[in-house]
């Protein structure tokens, strides 16, 4: 960690960590594992998947759980890249990176041409800082938006070099489509369809991973409209509209869902509630999962 700590956690101000030990804590204990209970709408106080418009969800391609990966050196240039396995910082091979950059992904084994030519591949999905650009409170799609910048540089890069005819053995890095809830069995579909292609690039589609990410964070009532937080009660369900809002006993004036004001969803808190399912877990069943997710992603479209 001290690596760690020198490389990146020292250019930054502030307080709010990366989320690493959460989502080592979340593993060891298998609390990040997804199961049917976080679905049961009668048991809100255990459920976390009860709308669809939080989540985001890309794929799994390795049953490791996602790894850190840093941009350690180059001097302003692209230069050394390790990960986190667990205990230490690990030097990626034939990837260069900017310097303090700090990725999510994770490191998948690809196939080209057949299970005989491996390939080794980062797929990422989320960023904490990108080449000095601390992001982490950024909302998640600005996040995306600029590892999206990233990946398609680092891409152009090694296409120069290939047309140059110099030495290019750098490792590809694959940014990861993202779905919601309400489209889990399409990615599951398209796992499977990948695995059957007679050609193109393959790898093992394992599962899911879910982190909240599309909406933001309400804001306390006391911060955002003022007043004790014992003078607000809700939410309230409308009986004329069916939508939310929250009513404040002093004032006798109401909030609606809609006017409240939020913060972006940060890095860290995307990190320490990340979701983990695999097709071989045995926690959920695939038709059950694609079924409770369905469910959840139709309840999401009534008024609130």
């Amino acid at each position: 960690m001290d690596f760690f700590n020198y490389e990146v956690e020292r250019n930054f101000t502030g307080n709010d960590s990366l989320g690493l030990q959460e989502m080592e804590d979340a593993e060891r204990s298998g609390r990040d594992l997804l199961s049917s209970q976080d679905f049961d709408a009668s048991n809100a106080a255990a459920a976390r998947c009860l709308r669809a418009a939080d989540w985001v969800v890309v794929e799994a391609a390795t049953r490791d759980s996602p790894r850190f990966i840093l941009g350690a050196d180059g001097d302003g240039r692209r230069g050394m890249a390790f990960y986190w396995d667990g205990s230490q910082w690990v030097l990626l091979r034939n990837l260069a990176l900017p310097r303090a950059t700090l990725l999510l992904g994770e490191i998948v084994t690809e196939y080209h041409g057949g299970r005989s030519c491996v390939e080794g591949c980062i797929h990422v999905f989320d960023a904490a800082v990108i080449a000095g650009d601390d992001v982490r409170r950024q909302p998640y799609a600005e996040r995306r938006r600029r590892l999206g910048m990233l990946v398609d540089a680092m891409e152009r890069d090694d296409e120069i070099q290939r047309q140059m005819g110099l030495p290019n053995p750098m490792v590809p890095m694959r940014l990861k489509p993202v779905a919601t809830l309400g489209e889990i069995a399409s990615v599951l579909e398209a796992q499977e369809a990948r695995e059957e292609a007679p050609s193109g690039p393959q790898w093992r589609g394992e599962g899911l991973l879910m982190f909240p990410g599309h909406n933001s964070v309400l804001l306390p009532l006391e911060v955002s409209h003022g007043s004790a937080p014992a003078d607000w009660t809700g939410p309230h369900r409308s009986r004329s509209t069916g939508m939310d809002y929250w009513h404040n006993k002093r004032t006798n004036k109401a909030v609606w869902r809609h006017e409240r004001k939020s913060k972006p969803i940060s890095f860290r808190s995307c990190v320490a509630i990340l979701l983990r399912w695999y097709s071989s877990a045995g926690t959920i069943p695939k038709d059950e999962l694609c079924r409770l997710a369905a469910a959840v992603a139709a309840a999401d479209q009534k008024p609130r």
